[in-house]
């Protein structure tokens, strides 16, 4: 570059890439005439200038420079000239897309985007709008994409089975028209894009993206979803921007816990039921036990047993994701050992019916617990003829003193002969002790045919 010493005639380079000169110097400036003279580069990159200097002033020169980003130069800077660097000057990599093949636009990445000062210029080396972002690119071109999603993250709180739309805008901040790809990563897979998967928008264009985030109704409370939503440039992959919203699961805290036990004034040796209870609460909750003497539970349902007599506070603990709750009762145990007890009984002990041929009998006996704790008893039936049958269950438990029906159904055969009996025996076996056991004996007799007998007169003529 020849300066001609004139204030008329003063060189200046507006948004300039001297980049791979390998043969010298990026740029010379000289004076033709002995004059001082000066020039002007504004928005310069000046990179890989490998055997050179990337801007050599001569003597009587005087380059002033703004906004200049300098790369892997043999000397940035040399010559008898004067250089006036300004307040913007960059050592980076530009991040050509392909400076070996010939290819100097920028990339992504670059540290000259939005790193230059306003020069006036409103379109780059290939036509497109200058400045993209919130400031021009250093250099010849105008990096074109861009995008973004407002706002960067959401919170909401949901109840169980409830569900929240998150809204945020997306932004074509490039300056020519590109296609969004629209993705969604759902932690607990609670949330759903509820918008197109592909958006294309104008530069400066802008579109609503929606995403349903929908809690399940067992959801635990305080249980979170982090949806990850990520807008990526089809014109360039390496541009896209993300927003993150969180579903928390709302969560109150137990209250109202209590419990009962059973038996209510238990002995020594007896075992003891607890039940817990709580009024409200998000679930799900845990139920800690202390019992008085030392040992603890843990359950919606425990038992226990005292080994002395005494007075025990027993304390229950209902605890949630978000708070606990308590209560607390006294349990008087009685000196006197407890000794368990087994026995049942099945009445009517027999029974006796008769039955035509094809005909059907029911019998129905009482089994009773007759011990003074809960036991499972066996039900089986013996059959003589193979004709009866039991209508209940082979199993059942009871409580102290509970009974409940058992029943036998005989059926005779239609072939059977008048006389012929069928002894149907039910034993029932305690599981606690198998020498516990009751019996009941049902006979059923095959009764004879009844007679029918039709008299008609007799005329004679």
């Amino acid at each position: 570059v020849y300066e001609v010493g004139s204030v008329r005639y003063v060189p200046r380079f507006l948004h300039t890439t001297l980049a791979g000169n390998t043969g010298g110097d990026g740029l010379f400036i000289t004076n033709t005439q002995g004059l001082n003279g000066r020039t002007w580069l504004t928005n310069t990159i000046v990179a890989k200038h490998i055997d050179g200097t990337g801007i050599w002033a001569a003597a009587g020169s005087a380059i002033t420079m703004e906004a200049t980003l300098w790369h892997a130069n043999g000397a940035d800077t040399g010559g008898p000239g004067s250089i006036t660097i300004g307040a913007i000057n960059i050592h980076a990599d530009p991040q050509f897309a392909d400076p070996g093949a010939g290819d100097y636009h920028l990339t992504y990445g670059s540290p000259a985007r939005d790193a230059g000062v306003d020069a006036g210029v409103t379109a780059d080396v290939d036509g497109e709008p200058r400045p993209v972002g919130s400031a021009p690119d250093i250099g010849a071109d105008e990096y074109p994409y861009g995008v973004s999603l407002t706002p960067s993250s959401d919170s909401a709180t949901v109840d169980p089975g409830g569900w929240h739309i998150y809204q945020h805008t997306l932004k074509n901040t490039g300056g020519i028209t590109d296609a969004f790809a629209i993705t969604l990563a759902s932690s607990q897979g609670w949330t759903s894009l509820g918008s197109a998967s592909v958006v294309t928008l104008g530069p400066g264009g802008s579109a609503n993206v929606l995403l349903l985030a929908q809690v399940p109704s067992d959801a635990p409370g305080l249980a979170q979803d982090v949806a990850k939503l990520k807008a990526v440039s089809q014109g360039d992959p390496s541009v896209s921007a993300m927003a993150v919203d969180t579903t928390t699961v709302s969560c109150a805290l137990p209250s109202g816990a209590d419990f009962a036990w059973s038996p209510s004034q238990p002995q020594t040796g007896q075992t003891m039921h607890f039940t817990a209870t709580v009024a409200s609460g998000s679930p799900p909750f845990t139920y800690t036990w202390s019992f008085g003497d030392g040992d603890t539970g843990q359950g919606e349902h425990v038992a226990h047993t005292y080994t002395q007599s005494g007075d025990y506070t027993v304390r229950l603990t209902v605890t949630n994701p978000c708070g606990h709750d308590a209560a607390s009762h006294t349990v008087t145990v009685v000196g006197e050992p407890f000794v368990p007890r087994y026995g049942v009984e099945l009445a009517p002990p027999s029974g006796a019916k008769q039955a035509l041929p094809g005909g059907e009998v029911v019998y129905t006996h009482t089994l009773r617990n007759t011990g003074n704790v809960a036991d499972t008893y066996t039900i089986t039936l013996t059959s003589s003829q193979g004709w009866a049958k039991l209508a209940s269950n082979g199993a059942v438990n009871l409580g102290p003193q509970a009974t409940t029906a058992v029943t036998v159904e005989v059926t005779v055969p239609v072939t059977a002969s008048v006389g012929v009996s069928e002894v149907a025996t039910v034993r029932v076996t305690s599981w606690a002790d198998p020498g516990v056991t009751a019996t009941a004996v049902d006979t059923t007799t095959v009764a004879p045919t009844e007679e029918h007998r039709l008299y008609l007169p007799l005329v004679l003529k």
